[in-house]
């Protein structure tokens, strides 16, 4: 049976820096604040990528609670297949999605429009308003 794996962020960071994945129950050893959470080691994936997706949503007030949906989101990818091997956990190609970090890999593809890129694109939707008067 596999150790459980961990990811550890910096919580003053940004950009993946800092970032790392751990396998088992290592001591961490840091001198900054750091958050630490089960790392899930069969993610959901896009053509044997990881990915995330951030959508964005404007709340203009919360009593009553109104908040509009932007129609584009972001998906971003790893520009390397996802192994769980734990010969691979320092690969931040493959564990991470960042921007910042993929752009370095010799894989990555740059973006000439608004979805001819390998690693983020932009995802449109129906504009949507939520009310409080919408919740259960």
């Amino acid at each position: 049976m596999q150790e459980k794996m961990f990811i550890i962020k910096p919580s003053a960071s940004s950009c993946g820096r800092g970032i790392r994945v751990v396998q088992g129950n290592k001591k961490i050893n840091s001198k900054e604040d750091c958050i630490v959470s089960v790392y899930l080691d069969k993610p959901l994936l896009i053509n044997n990528k990881k990915f995330d997706m951030r959508v964005y949503v404007l709340v203009t007030s919360f009593h009553p609670l109104r908040a509009y949906m932007y129609q584009e989101g972001l998906a971003r990818f790893a520009t390397e297949e996802y192994s769980n091997d734990p010969a691979v956990l320092k690969n931040k190609f493959v564990h991470l999605t960042n921007f910042s970090i993929n752009k370095r890999n010799t894989n990555f593809v740059k973006n000439e429009g608004k979805s001819a890129n390998n690693t983020e694109y932009v995802a449109s939707g129906d504009h949507d308003e939520t009310t409080n008067e919408d919740l259960d």
